[in-house]
């Protein structure tokens, strides 16, 4: 019988609350920590060519 694990995860503010659902609860949470890794990568350069458009 396979486990599943529920999880509630927050971020660094404690103002938002991401709940889930998974059997590997270690490969989910890499999964989160990549997921926001690359929302930060593509804000930075969301910002940067926005910078370039105002010069």
């Amino acid at each position: 019988m396979a486990k599943y694990y529920v999880y509630i995860l927050t971020n660094r503010h404690k103002t938002v609350l991401y709940t889930g659902m998974t059997n590997n609860l270690s490969r989910r949470l890499m999964e989160h920590k990549e997921n926001i890794q690359l929302i930060k990568k593509n804000l930075c350069r969301q910002i940067q060519m926005q910078a370039l458009a105002l010069l």
